[in-house]
């Protein structure tokens, strides 16, 4: 693995990293705060995460075409399997968040 290959591994783990600290924080201090129902906090932060997810991809593509346009050509489009990546840390965060919210909405109070 090269230097570029690396440091997209860490962007890759830092994004994740990022993300996951993000909702813990976000659904224990809306729970703890608020006393608000799960499912609700697990909605709100599912939105925020489909909205973030859907910015990161409309940034890369405009980025992509900008440095096609760019280059005129002469540079490779972006690579795909760093968009899988990102769906795939997000889609995780989802599946956590849910899950969050089932285990503290089944445990008695």
């Amino acid at each position: 693995m090269g230097a570029h290959g690396a440091v997209q591994m860490t962007s890759h783990l830092v994004f994740g990293v990022l993300l996951y600290a993000a909702l813990l924080a976000r659904f224990y201090g809306e729970i703890a705060r608020a006393g608000t129902v799960p499912y609700v906090v697990a909605r709100h932060l599912s939105r925020q995460v489909y909205l973030l997810l859907y910015l990161l991809f409309g940034l890369k593509e405009v980025i992509g075409m900008a440095v096609v346009m760019w280059t005129d050509g002469a540079a490779a489009y972006p690579a795909v399997e760093e968009s899988q990546v990102y769906f795939a840390l997000g889609l995780s965060a989802l599946i956590c968040v849910h899950f969050l919210a089932a285990r503290h909405a089944s445990r008695p109070d």
